[in-house]
């Protein structure tokens, strides 16, 4: 229950960009609970699971049969189907791991509820920092269970100008550009929800390191 209290308070008091986030841990161990709504849904896993990133170890029996989820492999999407209890191809060979995305399209007419679990990076589990190449266009996330704007990560500051951002609002992206060395809306004002994954285009097809530091403190 320490911990628990911690990591709430620790993750709300992150600076003036971060906000309070349903995370929930006993020890370094949690989880983030997310809705797929009928359609798709944009996400990520912000824990590092301790079974592994394959689709049956992050997501297992969660989601209804039939389900399909998409992860990016740098190029396009991977697609992977739930049937009969248990993931297709190509979760077998494809990891999806913090700083990544995946889409989750729920074919149902209801909402499904589902949970990312794991251990919370940190500077003890080599977790202390995140390194997340983000090369043309690419669908990304922040690496840590907590809840941050956009323009006051590493990404929206390396980014070159004239790149873009694509936040997908369950139907479509809002887009926004860089210019001049700073974000048009809405990105200007958007807050990364937990888990929240979205595009990066970086201008010219260029290759940037989204490099990211734990941004609370378990030991204390």
């Amino acid at each position: 229950m320490k911990k628990t209290l911690a990591l709430l308070v620790v993750v709300s008091v992150l600076a003036a960009a971060a906000y309070a986030v349903d995370v929930r841990s006993i020890n370094t161990a949690g989880y983030h609970s997310h809705t797929a709504n009928p359609g798709l849904t944009l996400v990520a896993p912000t824990l590092d699971n301790m079974d592994g990133t394959t689709l049956n170890e992050i997501l297992g029996t969660q989601l209804p049969d039939p389900s399909t989820a998409f992860i990016w492999n740098g190029g396009g999407w991977s697609a992977a189907a739930f049937s009969r209890g248990a993931w297709g191809a190509p979760s077998p060979s494809t990891t999806l791991a913090r700083g990544g995305a995946i889409f989750i399209q729920n074919t149902t007419g209801s909402p499904v509820e589902f949970s990312f679990t794991g251990e919370v990076p940190e500077e003890r589990n080599g977790g202390g920092t995140t390194v997340v190449n983000v090369t043309g266009i690419d669908a990304v996330s922040y690496a840590y269970p907590a809840s941050v704007t956009f323009v006051s990560t590493d990404i929206a500051t390396i980014a070159p100008d004239n790149s873009k951002v694509h936040f997908w609002n369950g139907g479509g992206y809002d887009t926004a550009g860089k210019n001049r060395g700073a974000w048009g809306a809405p990105a200007d004002t958007k807050v990364l929800g937990i888990g929240e994954a979205f595009f990066v285009e970086v201008d010219g097809g260029g290759s940037v390191d989204w490099t990211e530091e734990q941004p609370y403190d378990l030991q204390n």
